[in-house]
Order: structure tokens, then sequence, then C-alpha cells
């Protein structure tokens, strides 16, 4: 084998989500730019607000833009970047990187590693209905679609910067821009199909730096308008991330041979240290 099909095959094989870490996050190298200032950023799958970055690749994706006053734009990376962007900024504001991906596929072995994941996120539902449904104990195929989005302030804050909604499926909107004032705390409204979505169990995770036990997790529910409230005030980077649940499509069943369907939305942004 060559030594360029080696290196294919080895940024194929590292981009490959982990079949038990679905987490996947947008995660920029600094949250707040001169304008003129590039955004750097890696996209990252993993757990606990730990992952390994990936390549850009554009077969897994659907949507990779930059979101600024200038407007909505594609990333312009090439095939195998890492880190997966590299964009100049020439327009001051918030910013937002979002990222939506094509569907994949990931198998749990058998029913107590798919129940171990379903219940983790409150989504106990799912097994009953698996049974009515009389699917396979073993062999369980899930397909995933990712929703991510990663807010960046460029320059001086404007009194108009505000996160927005996107229009992705599954969706995370700040009530206020993260970098306009000294935070406390901050509220932040999750959308599934275009309304607020409540009772939803969600995790809000914070990383304060690289000592020990620099990461933690809050679990949090959406109330009836989909909103949670969190404590932001320390500084470093913060993840939320919500996990819903669907049966497939006949066209996913068929081109995935899929049992299930799980939409993963993730919000990043971070104060300066």
């Amino acid at each position: 084998m060559s030594f360029f099909k080696s290196l294919l095959v080895f940024m194929y094989i590292s981009s490959i989500p982990l079949a038990y870490a679905h987490e996947f996050w947008l995660e920029p190298h600094a949250y707040q730019l001169e304008t003129g200032g590039n955004i750097i950023a890696d996209a990252r799958v993993g757990q606990f607000f730990r992952g390994n970055a990936q390549y850009y690749l554009p077969k897994f994706f659907k949507q990779f833009e930059i979101i600024d006053n200038k407007g909505r734009r594609a990333v312009q990376s090439r095939v195998g970047d890492l880190p997966a962007v590299n964009e100049p900024m020439t327009q001051a504001g918030l910013a937002t990187l979002a990222y939506v991906s094509k569907p994949s596929r990931v198998t749990y072995e058998d029913m107590d590693k798919f129940s171990t994941f379903v219940e983790k996120h409150d989504l106990g539902w799912v097994l009953q209905r698996h049974v009515d449904r009389k699917l396979p104990e073993k062999e369980i195929n899930e397909a995933y679609v990712r929703h991510s989005k990663a807010l960046v302030q460029v320059g001086a804050v404007k009194s108009a910067d505000s996160d927005q909604r996107l229009g992705h499926l599954f969706e995370w909107v700040l009530a206020v821009n993260p970098y306009a004032v000294e935070q406390n705390n901050l509220s932040a409204v999750l959308y599934w199909q275009d309304a607020p979505l409540s009772g939803a169990t969600v995790r809000v995770f914070f990383d304060g730096g690289d000592k020990k036990d620099a990461i933690t997790e809050t679990i949090l529910i959406t109330d009836a308008q989909g909103r949670i409230e969190f404590d932001a005030s320390l500084l470093g980077e913060y993840l939320l991330n919500a996990v819903q649940m669907v049966e497939p499509s006949a066209a996913l069943k068929k081109s995935h041979n899929a049992m299930w369907l799980s939409h993963w939305a993730s919000l990043t942004f971070g104060q300066a240290q």
C-alpha cells in the first residue's frame, strides 16, 4: 500500500466516531479573537468534554458553516485538514461555527449496552418501544446525527450581537451573548423541530483548565419553555449537550439498517482565562 493510501486509511479510521462515546462538539482554540484573526477549531468526539480531534472530511457532514455579520458561508477547509477549521475573520461581532452531520451508524452488541446508553440520557421509554416493535436484542443498530454550534466573539462586542436560531432540527440557543458582560447565571433554550423541548435531560460540562479534576458535569432538566439556567461565572470552556431519540424513517432503515435514530445537540463557548 502506498504512503498516500495508508495516510487516507489512517485519516478515515481516526475520524470514525467511537462506538460508545457519542458526544461531539466544536472546540475553538480561542473563543475571543481580534478582528482579522483566524477561527481555529477542532471537531471533537469523545466523552466528558475530552475527545479526539477529527479531520475535515466532507463525507461525514451535511453542513459546516460560519455565520457572522457578513452572512452565512461554508467553511473553506481542504479534505484532511487538522484542525478542521482555520478561517480568517474580518467582520467584528459574534460568530457562530455550525455543523450538521450526515447520518452515521453505531452497533450495540447487546441490550445491556444499549440500555446503559438510553438510560443515561433518561430515554428509558425506548426500551419498552424496542420490545413492542419486536426488535432484536443483539446487534442493535442506531443511526445518529450531530447538530453542533460554537460561539466566538470577534473584536469588540456589539449591542446587536446575540445567539440565533439556525434552523437545525435539534439546537441550543443562548439567551444572551456570553461575551457581552461578566456572567453569573446563563440561560439557554433547547429546540426540537422548531419548538422548545421541555422535560429533556441535558448536561452542562465545564472545563477549567489542564489541572486534575478540572472538568465538571451538571445534569439539568429543561423547563416548560425548554430552558435551563446554569452557573457560568467561572473562567473556562462550557459545553451544553442533549440527546433525542426517534424511530428512523423507512429510508434510513434501508440505507443504514437502523432500528433507532438519535439526534445530538451541542453548543460550546468560553470565557478567556
